[in-house]
């Protein structure tokens, strides 16, 4: 197999675009799994069958790769086995569940499973890395890359230079007006790991990444969780003194603004709007989240601890019906899980964590040991907002293989 052309260093910043077919495979790959055109409520670049699409070359890759490695090596590693297990398992638990509980054919319930399958992006990845199509520091510049498309693409969308490929849902939050979201959590993923990169070689090239990322979550994504979690992991990436001036900084940044420039007053002063908001009793009770919230407990405090499975809105208008139109798994993160799996779905993250935080432990350099924890830190976060396995699987997986690779790779 030819190997890549090497593209050239940027005071420490790899360009991700190359002419080596398996290197250009990759970064659309990764593209791919960055969300740009996920159909969702918030993504005006969304086209709709194009996320199904992905899904289905990912159900390939994975099949292709399991049975070539059986043929060539006699032998499929764990890893691979307990990723595929991951997702399938669920998948069928979740459809079954809903049938016993709801009624609900199993087809709809495999439909509305299919969120879950973004996890096998674990298997390209892993392919890529395996193969030496790339190595971990080209992608980290191919998430870099992807992330800053989406980051300019949300901003071209907010300031009419890039034209919407369709409407987008206004938010419940009135606050926040038209809500446009462009592969956020990319984005968020992008920050730590650009700032753990730009600790070893500063480069103009990664402060103007990073500022046009942070740009985008504030002042377009405005996602409250999305947000602290690109905080916290940012944080956990530099420690120290590095994490005290950064913080520092961007408080430093934040009264400047608002004392200097009326338009960015105006956003962050909504900005503080919003978080203080989670604070207030009526948020916790009666925004469509904290209704979500509590019709879970109150499931589970009565018993129901095997799980319900998920509604396909195809299927007697899903859970707008038979709970309220307030009902949405993907809003309530962690306690999704619970009520979608019951028992079950704490046993599968109890799972995860455990194999993803002992790969970790097991890389010998401590500066991927310390970026790999922080990617975790910012799923953690997010727990209570987003399930990383049924609704953000396209980050999991890819943190899977990374981490998978480096242990394997320290081996050999």
């Amino acid at each position: 197999m030819t190997a890549p052309i090497v593209a050239p260093h940027v005071h420490g910043y790899r360009n991700p675009f190359n002419l080596s077919s398996t290197t250009v495979l990759s970064f659309v790959i990764i593209v791919l799994n960055a969300q740009l055109f996920a159909d969702t409520a918030a993504n005006p670049m969304g086209i709709r069958g194009l996320q199904e699409g992905f899904y289905l070359i990912l159900i390939i890759w994975s099949v292709l790769a399991i049975w070539t490695q059986q043929l060539n090596q006699g032998a499929v590693p764990k890893l691979d086995l307990l990723v595929l297990a991951m997702v399938v398992i669920p998948m069928l638990y979740g459809a079954v569940a809903a049938n016993l509980v709801y009624g609900q054919p199993i087809t709809f319930g495999l439909i509305e499973e299919r969120r879950i399958l973004a996890g096998l992006i674990y298997f390209p990845v892993a392919t890529m890395l395996r193969r030496g199509w790339i190595d971990f520091e080209r992608l980290q510049s191919m998430i870099a890359g992807s992330a800053a498309i989406c980051a300019l693409t949300a901003i071209g969308v907010a300031v009419d230079i890039i034209p919407a490929l369709k409407e987008t849902r206004t938010s419940e939050v009135f606050l926040r007006g038209e809500h446009i979201v462009v592969g956020a959590n990319m984005i968020a993923l992008a920050i730590p790991l650009l700032v753990a990169r730009g600790k070893g070689h500063r480069s103009r090239l990664t402060l103007l990444l990073i500022g046009i990322l942070v740009s985008a979550l504030l002042f377009v994504v405005q996602s409250r969780q999305i947000m602290i979690g690109a905080l916290i992991a940012t944080v956990f990436v530099l420690r120290g003194a590095r994490a005290m001036f950064v913080v520092s900084a961007a408080v430093a940044a934040f009264y400047l603004a608002l004392l200097l420039v009326p338009a960015v007053r105006d956003t962050i002063e909504l900005l503080f709007t919003l978080f203080a908001e989670i604070t207030t009793n009526q948020y916790l009770t009666e925004s469509w989240r904290g209704l979500a919230y509590n019709h879970v407990f109150q499931t589970f405090s009565a018993g129901e601890i095997w799980g319900h499975g998920a509604l396909s809105p195809m299927w007697n208008e899903g859970f707008s019906r038979e709970i309220g139109a307030y009902f949405f798994l993907a809003d309530i993160g962690i306690a999704g899980s619970v009520f979608r799996y019951g028992l079950f779905g704490a046993l599968l993250y109890a799972i995860y964590f455990i194999v993803q935080f002992r790969l970790i432990r097991q890389i010998p350099k401590k500066d991927y040991r310390t970026l790999l924890t922080g990617l975790v830190v910012l799923t953690i976060v997010t727990l209570p907002v987003a399930a990383p396995l049924e609704f953000r699987g396209f980050i999991a997986g890819l943190i899977l293989a990374v981490s998978g690779h480096l242990v394997r790779e320290s081996r050999t």
